[in-house]
């Protein structure tokens, strides 16, 4: 533990070397001590020690102990005083605990009594100190996985991954989120132009810079957050307050030019596009609005916007019957891993919808995209290998947006479909993944194995691991860990006099507090009480034998 320091407040030089006498044979507890003898001097004294506990007397000159204690606690209100004082004055003393002293002792001083008092009080600043930085490792723990959860909710919900919105809501709030969106907005750089030698930045800095504009600018001031996205790309989910489709549209059209003016003033060199999809106030349909938001940008060069909603494009809305009544068939070609009957069946789409448009080469790319994007999602929701699949979508889209003819389109798109149908009947086995998973869990859970780890182990993303190890065993691949480790320290502590200190490290916990916690959170008793029961026979512990 970390030394203590403190402060000894009192104008009376013998007695004062009486406490500093026996204080310093606390020296192991104490580091720092220091002396003042008036009032005045203990609050500056303090203002530069920080001290952790002040011995103070009530009588100084200058400035009385109970001014002194007063003015030290607003500076310091974790501060531990304790208060001197004599028979007379212990009206004082009760005056000195209203302030939240800590606690007084009489004069004469008994020695026995203020060593008691005192480490009494490094007891509780040590308990103090303990709790703060579980805390701070709390905090840091949060912040290290919340990027990955708001990842991790977004693909869920773009990609309608959803099994039961309670879980969603649940997930939600365990990042401070306690609403459901109903409506997306998609935030695309369209142009980066050259950055002048004062703002040099990378394309993952300006990335990170916007960012931090965003979260700053929506989070807290409207119920949405923030989530990057492919590449050049943010995702905005977000709940209106209003319930009436006009006011919900108008909203969202409002938002979207703010964060334009936003971006413009913090980022000049900076272009950018808003779309915006339909609000649908179920969420197993938001993806929806995510495709719309997408196919709403797609039409920039047409609208010459740089917010555009979904429903201010005309020509949209009848082509997404049609693709909602057609599409289904090529992901079912798709899914069956049938190659040639999906690149029929699309290049079939493709051109009843360009026909049925007049011939509309950027309405039809729109279509392609809607329809491409959506399939993309069914193949992930399957299982498909995230990282792989996103990729492959970033370049469908990047490889769409510079054709100029619909032959083109088409072939493009049917090469894509056969490389998805290719990627998809390639996907590793689930229950190779999750035997490979548990096995390599078994072997290393006495190492500081992570989710990362053991997906970089299996050459697939932890997203991917993350899901399907869940969807299978109906545990996180946290909670699996635990359990493993928890049997093989009742193992141990049962079949072994080892000490429980060398049973925590061989069982993966470095941290013998740490270890028995978690052995109590889960069992219900400590390590010692579970040796101790059976060893007495007491094998019908509660959930235990």
């Amino acid at each position: 533990m970390e030394k203590c320091t403190l402060l000894i407040v009192e104008d009376e030089p013998l007695v004062r070397k009486g406490i500093i006498s026996i204080i310093q044979s606390l020296s192991d507890k104490i580091g720092v001590i220091e002396e003042a003898t008036t009032g005045i001097d203990a609050v500056e004294i303090a203002k530069k020690l920080s001290p952790d506990i002040i011995i103070m007397d009530i009588k100084l000159p200058e400035m009385d102990g109970i001014k002194a204690s007063s003015l030290i606690k607003r500076i310091f209100p974790k501060v531990k005083i304790i208060i001197l004082t004599a028979y007379p004055e212990f009206e004082y003393a009760k005056e000195a605990i209203k302030l939240n002293v800590s606690d007084y002792i009489l004069k004469p001083i008994d020695e026995k009594s203020l060593k008691d008092l005192v480490n009494r009080l490094i007891l509780d600043i040590s308990e103090e100190r303990k709790s703060e930085s579980e805390k701070e490792t709390m905090r840091t723990r949060l912040e290290q996985i919340l990027p990955y959860t708001k990842m991790r909710l977004a693909y869920d919900l773009i990609l309608n991954d959803i099994e039961d919105t309670g879980k969603i809501q649940q997930l939600l709030r365990s990042i401070g989120i306690y609403f459901l969106p109903s409506t997306v907005l998609v935030v695309s750089i369209i142009d980066s132009k050259k950055l002048s030698s004062a703002e040099v930045y990378s394309s993952l800095l300006l990335k990170e810079e916007m960012y931090r504009i965003l979260q700053d600018k929506l989070e807290g001031k409207y119920k949405s957050f923030v989530v990057p996205f492919r590449f050049n790309e943010f995702v905005i989910f977000y709940s209106p307050e209003s319930t009436i489709n006009e006011e919900i549209k108008s909203t969202a059209l409002s938002l979207g030019r703010y964060i334009c003016r936003e971006i413009s003033c913090k980022l000049r060199s900076v272009q950018i596009c808003v779309g915006i999809g339909r609000n649908y106030n179920d969420i197993y349909y938001l993806y929806r609005s995510y495709l719309e938001a997408m196919a709403a940008i797609s039409q920039r060069d047409i609208k010459g916007d740089e917010v555009i909603h979904i429903d201010d494009v005309e020509e949209i809305k009848d082509w997404q019957i049609l693709c909602l009544s057609r599409e289904k068939g090529v992901q079912e070609y798709i899914i069956k891993k049938e190659k040639i009957q999906a690149i029929t069946a699309i290049q079939n789409l493709l051109g009843e919808v360009y026909k049925n448009l007049n011939n509309n080469l950027t309405i039809t790319k729109s279509v392609a995209l809607y329809i491409m994007i959506d399939n993309f999602r069914v193949v992930t929701k399957l299982g498909g290998e995230l990282e792989r699949l996103m990729s492959l979508q970033a370049r469908y889209i990047n490889g769409l947006i510079e054709l100029s003819s619909f032959s083109d389109i088409v072939t493009w798109t049917s090469l894509v479909i056969e490389e998805l149908v290719d990627l998809w009947a390639n996907t590793s086995n689930k229950g190779e993944i999750l035997e490979k998973a548990i096995q390599f869990i078994n072997e290393h859970y006495a190492d500081d194995i992570s989710l990362k780890e053991i997906s970089n182990y299996l050459f697939i993303s932890p997203y991917y691991l993350s899901h399907i190890f869940k969807k299978m065993t109906k545990k996180t691949i946290t909670e699996y860990i635990t359990s493993i480790r928890l049997e093989k320290a009742k193992e141990l502590l049962t079949a072994t006099d080892l000490p429980i200190s060398q049973i925590s490290t061989m069982t993966g916990y470095k941290d013998i507090n740490y270890f028995s916690k978690v052995f109590k959170k889960q069992l219900g008793i400590t390590p010692s009480e579970y040796r101790s029961s059976y060893s007495k026979g007491l094998r019908d512990v509660k959930g235990y034998k």
